[in-house]
């Protein structure tokens, strides 16, 4: 087995919750309410950008601690997503071949729900899908007639106890209907 150093497993890490982050910005890029992404935007228009007088360096930990803190916060935050980007349905109530698979590596339960990009509405959404388990076929919630849709998929790690999203990534899919 190849063996790879832990600062090298941080960066992936480190990567994929960009990347994470940069899917769920896209995902809410259609909303007016997000104007602070907009370039023109300048930052002190959108921030008070004078100092935080309680603003100032930890001195009961050290930086290698904060570091290592840091690091496991983001691998504990690590969402892996894995579903068909092209699911078929013979008809827009049928199953079809969605393939979600809540993957060992993460860290906890995923529910799913799939959103038609041209008009925001739920197609479907999962029960919890535990760690390690699949969603293959299934129908979705609204009935769609025949053609492809753009759609985002996002999934959702939540806290089995309190039920609250501990984090999101989404995906750009193609719901394909054939009849």
């Amino acid at each position: 087995m190849l063996r790879v150093k832990k600062k090298h497993l941080y960066c992936i890490a480190l990567i994929l919750v960009i990347i994470v982050i940069l899917l769920f910005l896209r995902c809410c890029n259609g909303s007016e309410s997000i104007g602070i992404m907009d370039d023109d935007v300048p930052l002190a228009d959108a921030f008070d950008l004078t100092i935080d007088e309680n603003a100032g360096e930890r001195s009961d930990v050290s930086q290698e601690e904060i570091v290592d803190e840091l690091n496991r916060k983001v691998t504990d935050g690590v969402i892996t997503i894995s579903m068909n980007l092209a699911p078929v349905f013979s008809d827009g109530s049928a199953e079809g071949n969605l393939l979600i698979v809540n993957e060992n590596s993460n860290n906890y339960p995923q529910v799913v729900q799939i959103f038609e990009n041209s008009t925001g509405r739920k197609l479907y959404e999962s029960g919890l899908i535990p760690i390690g388990q699949a969603v293959e076929q299934a129908r979705l919630d609204e009935r769609l007639s025949a053609g492809t849709y753009p759609c985002t998929a996002c999934f959702y790690n939540v806290d089995p106890e309190s039920g609250q999203s501990l984090g999101m990534a989404a995906a750009s899919i193609k719901i394909v209907v054939l009849h």
